[in-house]
């Protein structure tokens, strides 16, 4: 009797997490095993609003929201999900970041006034240049 090893079953984190990736599933994975795995949350990432995309009957996505933030403090330990093969993973961006981005874009990409700048005080013979940030 030989024993035939199945084409793989894997699990998707994507999202604010350190490097995201499938992770195998071998019969029983967390979300937050599964986070943990594809290198952790960054700095960025939402643990409160992480998303779990399954398939459904019919083929049908199904999407839950699990609050991860306090099975991190050793609460509420239920809200990490034994995840499914095929899964999806989603750790969102949090507020405070999206708005950091926000700012970034409007203030540094958008605004033609950003940059550095040269003010030349003084005289031709004795001029000192300033840079501005």
């Amino acid at each position: 009797m030989a024993v035939v090893k199945s084409g793989g079953q894997w699990v998707f984190v994507a999202g604010q997490v350190g490097a995201p990736k499938a992770i195998p599933w071998e019969g029983h994975l967390t979300v937050l095993q599964a986070i943990a795995a594809a290198g952790g949350k960054t700095d960025k990432a939402d643990m409160s609003r992480v998303v779990i995309v399954r398939h459904g009957p019919f083929e049908h996505a199904q999407w839950m929201q699990t609050d991860l933030a306090s099975p991190l403090e050793g609460k509420d330990l239920q809200n990490d999900v034994a995840l499914r093969s095929g899964d999806v993973v989603v750790v969102p961006m949090s507020g405070i970041a999206k708005l950091g981005v926000f700012v970034q874009q409007v203030l540094r990409d958008l605004n033609p006034m950003y940059g550095t700048y040269t003010i030349t005080l003084g005289s031709a013979s004795g001029a000192f240049a300033a840079p501005i940030p």
